[in-house]
C-alpha cells in the first residue's frame, strides 16, 4: 500500500456570497466530521495527516462494505464523535484518481454507488449509523441568479436543520471547481487547494 496524497484542503472563502465562484463548481454541504482517506482493498482508514485513524475500529462495518469498491482510494468524512448523527458512517467526498476532472470523478463515484447499491446523501437527509454514502454534489455557478438562489436556499436550510436536529451537523458549503484534477501532494497536510473553497457560517 502506498499512501497517495494528503486529502485536498479547501481554502477559506469566508461567508457564502462574498465573492462569486464564476466558473462552474461542484457544490455540496460541508459536514462536521473527521477527514479521512479509505484504502478500500484493505479497509484501512487514514486521517488527514496520513497516519492510521485511531478510532478506525468504530467504522469496521462500513469499512468492510467499502472493500467491495473498485476505486482504491476514497476521500471521505468520518462521522463519529462531534455529534450523535450517523455515527460509524463514512460519507464519500471524492476519489483520488489521477487525470480525471472533478466532474468525471463524481460521475465515476455515482456509477460506483449505483453498482454497489449505496445511497447518495442529499441536504436534508439524516444519515443512518454504520453506512457508506456518497455526498451529493451539484454543478452550478453562484454567479448566475439561479445558482445563487439555490445555494442561498441550501445555506439557510442547513442552519434550520442543525437547530431541528439539535446538532452542528452542517457547517456550510464546499465548492470544488468542476474542471480541476485532484490535488495529489505529499508536501504538507496543511497546504490549501486553490480549486476547493469552503464557506462556513461559524
Amino acid at each position: 500500500m502506498h499512501f497517495p496524497s494528503y486529502p485536498a484542503r479547501p481554502l477559506n472563502g469566508g461567508r457564502f456570497g462574498l465573492v462569486a465562484q464564476r466558473p462552474v463548481h461542484l457544490w455540496s454541504a460541508k459536514l462536521n466530521g473527521w477527514r479521512a482517506l479509505v484504502h478500500t482493498p484493505t479497509g484501512t482508514l487514514f486521517n488527514r495527516q496520513g497516519t492510521e485513524l485511531s478510532i478506525a475500529h468504530e467504522f469496521a462495518g462500513t469499512l468492510a462494505d467499502f472493500r467491495r469498491s473498485s476505486i482504491e482510494w476514497l476521500d471521505a468524512e468520518a462521522l463519529e464523535r462531534r455529534h450523535n448523527i450517523g455515527r460509524g458512517s463514512l460519507i464519500i467526498l471524492d476519489a483520488i484518481v489521477p487525470n480525471l476532472t472533478a466532474s468525471d470523478r463524481y460521475r465515476l463515484l455515482s456509477e460506483e454507488v449505483l453498482r454497489l447499491n449505496w445511497p447518495t446523501l442529499h441536504i436534508g437527509q439524516r444519515p443512518e449509523e454504520n453506512r457508506g454514502y456518497l455526498l451529493h454534489q451539484t454543478a452550478l455557478s453562484d454567479a448566475s441568479p439561479a445558482g445563487k438562489l439555490a445555494l442561498t436556499r441550501w445555506w439557510n436550510q442547513m442552519q434550520c436543520l442543525n437547530t431541528a436536529w439539535g446538532a452542528e451537523f452542517y457547517e456550510g458549503l464546499v465548492a470544488k471547481r468542476a474542471d480541476s484534477l485532484y490535488p495529489i501532494q505529499l508536501r504538507n497536510p496543511e497546504s490549501g487547494c486553490p480549486f476547493w473553497i469552503k464557506h462556513r457560517w461559524a
